[in-house]
């Protein structure tokens, strides 16, 4: 009898801690829950030849609505063609910040930047200048963390583009793809 108490004790908190909501996120089309990921591959800037891929690992949505997600971001081409140095993204709905937790690519909101005025630009950067192309590199891995209304329990990131520098074909300036 006590065997049977306290399995229906463990069941009963089990189901407590399971929350009461679907928490999803839609990354360029793809439905993602917790622990999977999905796979942006890029065309680089007309004329560049440069290719590369964004790996983003969701890792759930908190309750006060901060989403974790884990990215891999490398050429996936020649590598002497160019160097990446980040890559941006919409969100949906309103996005309130935005931070590293590890890597060597630094976040930041950018409201004005990318079509619909709420996105998040991740690149190498002195100051608060994506544009300047200062950490280039041809893989990037790390965590962010989105922060969402605390009752978000639903996200698309979309509009992604990548960015680089030393691009061959265009005399070694940077651009976007």
């Amino acid at each position: 009898m006590r065997a049977i108490y306290v399995l229906c004790a463990c069941a009963t908190l089990g189901a407590l801690a399971t929350p009461a909501y679907a928490q999803q996120a839609t990354v360029n089309g793809t439905a993602l829950t917790s622990g999977q990921n999905t796979t942006i591959n890029f065309n680089g800037p007309a004329g560049s030849g440069a290719t590369s891929s964004l790996q983003l690992t969701y890792g759930g949505i908190t309750s006060g609505g901060v989403a974790t997600f884990n990215y891999i971001f490398g050429m996936t081409g020649d590598n002497t063609l160019a160097n990446l140095t980040g890559f941006g993204f919409t969100t949906d709905p309103t996005l309130l910040g935005v931070n590293s937790v590890s890597g060597s690519l630094s976040f930041i909101l950018n409201p004005i930047n990318f079509p619909g005025g709420n996105s998040v630009n991740a690149c190498g950067f002195i100051g608060n200048n994506c544009d300047a192309a200062n950490n280039q590199a041809d893989l990037f891995s790390g965590t962010f963390n989105l922060s969402f209304a605390p009752s978000t329990t639903n996200i698309t990131l979309g509009g992604f583009v990548d960015r680089y520098a030393s691009l061959s074909a265009l005399n070694n300036h940077s651009s976007e793809g």
